[in-house]
């Protein structure tokens, strides 16, 4: 206490009454001080078990990429040649050594102008209209003011329609300026055509077409040639009359070659009318009035524009008698199950081998990950558990019972034994994991590996270290798989079980389409451009317009295997992350159907096909089932309410009693129109399809 200048402490009676007061005020606030203490201790306790917080929530995320059994099952896959193929492997893919020689890269079209000698020159008024895969891609329309070289470029580049344009300056001539078109997509089908209706100025050619050159000739037609040349290099063709006749009233046969050893034949039917007929590579050729006799023959000679090819990629699969392998992408992801092989140079004569397996380094990276969380956290708890004798300095939770209890659960979980394993290990020690790994005792109960034990372990007994150390489960019944459990889920051992009852499985909408004769190789289903335009929803989710490819289709495979690729193909389903599987089902007597089957599960699983002008879709969907797109249950509902009603005066659908009869069949997986007919005591199938499809009608 401080004494003022009037004030002589201890003066006569010799008491210092000042420190005494001072004494007595430290006395009376002694509960203040103990209750700052304290407050001061709690505040540093909880930001202790703060960081216990963040510190086991570290752990956590670690072990918690190691607890399902396809965490341990990565595979690697390697290459012996990575300038020519780098490979990746995912979860699924198998064991295994493959060899490849890379024959081919895939290419995309390339394609250039003749020269101009002022990019800024007006090319004229009008449209330029390209065309990529023989689909219409964009059409640019030039103005006045903007109908240059360079305007064109950059129209179409700002389209993003698939192309690219740019205008190069060769240098060489009076005419140095070209304008080049690059697709931006690789495939042999990719092909880039340029139509142009332009007047007013210098025009825009690519490739050309020289005239005709008759060789001989007895017939009056007069021919003439046309057509901007589109293939990969320079071409002679050379034609000859098969079958002559009368121009727009006989049939007649021309047949033609080149001289890259290629060969077609043109057809006139008795409707010709004087249109161009393309021959190939967009070289057209057309025929006055007047015949044509058998014998005639003449010639044309036509430059490319193209200067890259447009080009799949080729594979030698194998090394004894190797297979080719065809793909549009440098990317390939369905040679190989579950691997995706990056296609990056070609050496015809260079084998590359790439081997499948099992990744031991990663899993042992994965595990040494979970190992130094764990050793951060044993760390961290012997910081505050500390006390130095010298400093007498004491970690914040020393003696704290509640953090000392945590800190052995921890070390007690992951060193004790498992019980109820089948495998030979049951101690993460046995596996190479522990306090004595590597043959030093770590005393303060941190883990180190001994990465020889470990990687033998994963190599000769991985299902013994998953079950270590994931979760997992068996089941019962083989159309119950165990995948996974929760951190909830409390492990029932080698003596109890959970018991599920699956009272009803999820279902996969499906489109069975109309039974038709099943294509043959002698009998085939031929697909023209007049009847391939199909378009369908998966899941509530509409296609685009899909254009199934021309040609002669020799199985049902072959057709079902055409229009899952366009469906699965189709940007709208990529986008949406939905698609289909197809087979074509044998029903017996030479007659099959398509189906398609969404790859989702559940009631808003549905495949229907839509509305289009094609035949084919009208040939699929003649007397498809009414209600085949729900699962189960809503296929079967609308099904029974579609047949309830008196048909043929054959038999009646009565709602309950056939419900109770069919569902469980329904249920089972027997086709809804089976369960009906066997529900209504029907006892022909045929008999029940026939009346269905004359209600339809």
């Amino acid at each position: 206490m401080p004494t003022g200048v009037n004030s002589i402490s201890g003066l006569i009676s010799g008491i210092d009454t000042a420190t005494l007061v001072d004494k007595l005020i430290d006395f009376e606030r002694r509960p203040a001080y103990l209750l700052e203490a304290k407050q001061a201790r709690t505040n540093l306790t909880l930001a202790a078990y703060g960081a216990i917080e963040a510190t086991l929530g570290q752990l956590k995320s670690a072990v918690e990429g190691l607890r399902r059994p396809s965490d341990f099952r990565s595979m690697m896959a390697t290459s012996s040649q990575e300038g020519l193929i780098t490979a990746s492997a995912g979860k699924g893919a198998a064991p295994g050594v493959y060899t490849l020689t890379v024959d081919k890269l895939a290419q995309s079209h390339q394609i250039v102008s003749g020269g101009y000698a002022d990019p800024a020159d007006s090319l004229g008024t009008g449209t330029v209209t390209i065309s990529v895969a023989g689909a219409e891609a964009l059409t640019v329309t030039l103005t006045e003011g903007n109908d240059s070289l360079n305007d064109l470029a950059t129209a179409i580049n700002q389209a993003a329609a698939g192309v690219t344009a740019m205008v190069v300056n060769t240098g060489s001539g009076d005419t140095p300026y070209q304008l080049i078109l690059s697709g931006n997509t690789t495939g042999a089908d990719q092909l880039i055509s340029v139509a142009t209706d332009l007047s007013g100025g210098a025009g825009l050619d690519f490739g050309s077409v020289g005239g005709v050159n008759i060789v001989s000739q007895t017939g009056s037609s007069s021919i003439a040639s046309g057509g901007e040349y589109t293939g990969n290099s320079d071409g002679a063709y050379s034609f000859s009359v098969s079958t002559g006749g009368v121009v727009g009233s006989d049939t007649i046969v021309i047949d033609w070659t080149n001289d890259a050893g290629e060969s077609g034949q043109i057809i006139l039917d008795d409707s010709y009318a004087g249109e161009a007929v393309e021959v190939h590579g967009s070289l057209t050729l057309t025929f006055g009035a007047g015949d044509l006799q058998a014998g005639d023959e003449w010639s044309v000679n036509a430059t490319s524009s193209t200067i890259q090819a447009a080009q799949d990629a080729e594979l030698s699969f194998g090394s004894g008698a190797p297979i080719t392998i065809r793909s549009a992408s440098n990317t390939v992801d369905d040679l190989i199950d579950n691997v995706t092989l990056n296609l990056l140079g070609a050496d015809p004569g260079q084998q590359v081998t790439v081997k499948v397996e099992q990744d031991v380094d990663g899993l042992v990276q994965r595990l040494q990950g979970v190992v130094d969380k764990y050793n951060s956290t044993i760390d961290f708890f012997l910081q505050q558990f500390s006390y130095d004798p010298d400093t007498e300095n004491a970690g914040v939770l020393l003696g704290d019972r509640t953090a000392m209890k945590l800190d052995s659960s921890i070390r007690s979980d992951l060193t004790r034994a498992v019980a109820g394993l089948s495998s030979q290990f049951s101690q993460m020690a046995q596996i190479g994991i522990g306090t004595s790994a590597g043959g030093s005792l770590d005393y303060d109960g941190k883990l180190s590996i001994d990465e020889d034990t470990l990687r033998n372990a994963i190599i000769n007994d991985l299902d013994g270290v998953i079950a270590l150390l994931g979760s997992t489960g068996s089941s019962s019944d083989g159309d119950v798989v165990f995948l996974n459990a929760g951190q909830s889920v409390e492990p029932t051992g080698g003596l109890n079980a959970y018991d599920v009852h699956v009272t009803q499985a999820a279902t996969q909408g499906r489109f069975a389409g109309l039974g038709v004769a099943t294509p043959t190789v002698g009998s085939p289903l031929t697909i023209t451009a007049a009847d391939q335009l199909l378009r369908f929803s998966v899941d509530g989710i509409e296609g685009s317009l899909l254009r199934i490819p021309e040609g002669n289709y020799e199985s049902g495979e072959a057709l079902a295997e055409a229009i899952q690729a366009a469906i699965n193909n189709d940007d709208a389903m990529a986008d949406a992350g939905k698609s289909v599987s197809a087979s074509w089902v044998d029903d017996g007597g030479g007659q099959g159907h398509l189906e398609l089957v969404s790859r989702s599960w559940g009631g808003n699983s549905k495949v229907e096909l839509e509305t289009t002008d094609g035949a084919l879709a009208t040939t699929l969907n003649s007397v498809a089932e009414p209600c085949p797109n729900a699962a189960a249950d809503r296929r079967f509902a609308c099904n029974l309410a579609r047949f309830d009603i008196r048909m043929d005066g054959t038999f009646e659908l009565v709602g309950d009693d056939v419900l109770r009869r069919a569902l469980p069949k329904v249920r089972e997986g027997v086709d809804p129109r089976r369960a009906l007919a066997d529900a209504t005591g029907s006892s022909s199938l045929d008999v029940l399809v026939g009346a269905w499809r004359a209600w339809l009608a």
